[in-house]
């Protein structure tokens, strides 16, 4: 059984742009996972849940013969995940990765939380690996670490009200007795939800580049208003898969 780093794994995909999905090669492949947050909270215990769908291609076809290299090349499609924590705001699990926590995934979240050592897969036999996957439907927590970027949202209708949270401290955020107790993740069959996210936040649209850049602020690259973008609340495979 081959054993793939986490370093080696972004070595190899980023040999392949994610626009080789829908290139020359063998796949693409999906599978669909959903994502629960579990918050506990001095109201109760508040949930959040979506499904994703994964997508790889190998890049084995005609564009390695044109010099383009081999390469797995992976994405995801969804939207972000809310979890309504009433008068605290809303905290959002992004789409994209938190460039200021080590370990931070999105497009590759999901061999985060399967790895290939655990259910007999290797980065050079990515379908079986997901084939594995679809037919035993395993259920597994996700490690805080390896979330995509957590925000909280104090107003859904003002953008500059978006802050970045830390998965492991939420009270720091959203005030003492809040908890992210566990986030699960569970291959399924269920469908994509229709596209919802714009009815809580009207103003993603309206994005140009981040929300900093969007509101003219001036920000620190890694600040959160410069990491947050169209592409981290809703994310679509780049082209025709």
């Amino acid at each position: 059984m081959a054993r793939m780093t986490r370093r080696g794994l972004m070595t190899l995909l980023a040999t392949a742009s994610v626009a080789s999905l829908s290139g020359c090669g063998s796949g693409p492949w999906f599978i669909r996972y959903r994502l629960t947050l579990q918050v506990e909270t001095p109201e109760g215990t508040k949930t959040g849940s979506g499904v994703f769908e994964h997508g790889a291609r190998w890049n084995d076809g005609i564009t390695r013969g044109l010099g383009a290299g081999p390469g797995l090349a992976v994405d995801t499609r969804g939207e972000a995940i809310i979890t309504d924590l009433g008068a605290r705001g809303l905290l959002l699990c992004l789409m994209t990765r938190d460039e200021t926590r080590a370990g931070s995934s999105d497009a590759l979240l999901l061999p985060a939380i399967f790895p290939f050592e655990k259910w007999g897969g290797a980065i050079d036999n990515y379908s079986a690996y997901l084939d594995r996957l679809a037919w035993r439907k395993p259920v597994a927590d996700a490690p805080l670490k390896r979330l995509p970027m957590l925000a909280r949202l104090r107003n859904p209708l003002d953008p500059a009200t978006a802050e970045r949270v830390d998965p492991s401290n939420l009270a720091a955020t959203f005030g003492s007795g809040v908890r992210l107790v566990r986030v699960t993740a569970q291959i399924t069959d269920d469908p994509l939800a229709p596209p919802m996210i714009e009815n809580k936040l009207p103003w993603i649209p309206t994005l140009q580049g981040s929300i900093a850049n969007t509101l003219g602020l001036k920000h620190e690259y890694l600040d959160a208003l410069n990491q947050m973008n169209d592409g981290s609340f809703r994310r679509r495979f780049v082209g025709a898969l």
